[in-house]
């Protein structure tokens, strides 16, 4: 019997506990060993009860023993951001303000995973709040890089990308309120998707509003499809509701036009993205999809949503009153006090020229099906850095570096950061795949013929370094 239940994929898992060529309390055993060596050397989990998985293995062994029916992720691990509520482990939401032992009811997304057999082992670390890109936080130490650990896993749920590519569970869950799935997913080398905006149901609502998403991150193109059928009730209400994304066929091919652009502010593109971005155009044009130079001039997105986030970051700090700069990450204090010289009406003015942004971006895809850019213009920078020195020696602040993932909040169009190869050192580089809003599943479907013609570096393993 190999050991190796890491390397599987969710749907792979699900399938062999069902079979019963292997047992949930095996694979949970592996994985909490697994957990226990590699997690200390880079802080992908904030919260984990061995004892708790455990036990939910063996429940889980007693059904299928038992015979009683089984959902599609039976005895599968996953994992979920800590910013999303469970009732067994706590929720810190990456801050000193929560208490350490709070426990809520389960969010939405988390009684879905649960139904549908899943065993949510772990929560996995974000920096304060979500504020930021990268994850590190007074509560835990900075999450590192699995393909190299002096460097940033990137956020805020940079432990989720972490964890998966480190093999600790096959399915994250996590949040992005401005690519905050999709930034590790780059540097990290992982598949992350985040939906149309509420697709997945977010309760209680967040203050991020409709830019908040919920979405997966995984190392398999089915498995991230299967787990948004589940989260976002399709599959609980129908069983047999159609989930899988068909590789496209020959004839499909040449009707999915796709627009290819840089950045969406006319700012830099490190040489080597720009590389693999070249490099995985023609591997489109190769398979058939035409291909089409489309110009993405958006440079009032990047204020808009700086205005919309930090308004909504200071409505929740609000709710701590006088505490609210007693052991505050001094990110997110500065980004306060920048928040706080704002004109008064300015939450309200950036929700207007949002809405307007969504018809401009909508023009975008009157000649393309999808469009296709670096997720983030450069890859994993070192860790303690608020943002990217580029390649051109021009320092980014903590916002400015990640303007192509937050437009796609902004407008809540379904959108994909796919692993596309590697930089000449050895890390990862994400390309985005965005389409029009509700037009989830022919993105899938795009990165499943993709990984089907192994036009991506899914499923690659870093080397892993224990801890010091």
């Amino acid at each position: 019997m190999t050991t190796d239940f890491h390397t599987w994929t969710a749907i792979e898992t699900a399938k062999k506990i069902k079979d019963r060529a292997v047992s949930p309390v095996e694979v949970m055993a592996s994985l909490l060993d697994r957990a226990a060596l590699l997690d200390p050397a880079y802080a992908s989990l904030q919260a984990l009860d061995a004892e708790m998985a455990m036990d939910a293995a063996r429940r889980a062994e007693a059904e299928i023993t038992s015979g009683a029916p089984i959902g599609p992720l039976h005895g599968v691990p996953v994992s979920v951001k800590d910013l999303l509520a469970t009732a067994d482990l706590p929720t810190r939401r990456g801050s000193r303000l929560v208490a350490q032992d709070t426990r809520l009811p389960d969010a939405p997304s988390v009684r879905l995973l649960r139904n549908s057999g899943a065993l949510v082992f772990a929560k996995t670390t974000t920096s304060e709040f979500g504020h930021k890109a990268t994850t590190d936080s007074l509560i835990s130490a900075p999450t590192c890089n699995p393909w190299d650990r002096s460097r940033t896993a990137g956020g805020s749920s940079g432990g989720a990308g972490a964890a998966v590519a480190l093999g600790l569970g096959p399915l994250a869950v996590a949040t992005d309120g401005g690519g905050s799935i999709r930034i590790p997913a780059s540097f990290c080398g992982v598949l992350g998707v985040k939906p149309t905006s509420g697709t997945v149901p977010t309760f209680p609502p967040s203050r991020l509003g409709v830019l908040g998403h919920i979405g997966v991150l995984s190392r398999d193109v089915r498995d991230a499809a299967l787990a948004l059928a589940l989260l976002d009730g399709r599959h609980e209400a129908d069983p047999d509701v159609e989930w899988e994304p068909e590789p496209l066929i020959a004839a499909e091919r040449g009707r999915v036009r796709v627009g290819v652009y840089r950045t969406v502010d006319g700012t830099s593109v490190d040489p080597d993205v720009d590389q693999v971005l070249c490099e995985f155009v023609r591997g489109l044009e190769s398979i058939g999809l035409p291909v089409f130079e489309v110009p993405v001039d958006l440079p009032e997105a990047g204020p808009i949503w700086d205005t919309l986030f930090m308004s909504a970051m200071a409505d929740e700090l609000a709710t701590f009153d006088g505490r609210a700069t007693d052991g505050v990450s001094s990110s997110l204090l500065d980004a306060l006090r920048a928040w706080r010289r704002t004109p008064p009406g300015a939450g309200e003015e950036a929700e207007v020229r949002r809405a307007v942004l969504r018809h401009t971006v909508a023009a975008l895809f009157g000649h393309v099906e999808i469009l296709v850019g670096p997720t983030l213009p450069v890859t994993a920078f070192p860790l303690g850095q608020r943002g990217p020195v580029r390649a051109d020696g021009r320092r980014d602040d903590l916002t400015s570096w990640w303007r192509n993932t937050q437009l796609w909040n902004l407008t809540g169009m379904p959108t994909v950061s796919l692993p596309a190869g590697f930089d000449r050192t050895g890390l990862p580089v994400g390309i985005q795949i965005t389409a029009r809003t509700g037009q989830d599943h022919l993105i899938l479907r795009v990165c499943r013929t993709l990984e089907a013609e192994g036009r991506t570096s899914l499923g690659a393993f870093p080397r892993v370094a224990l801890a010091d």
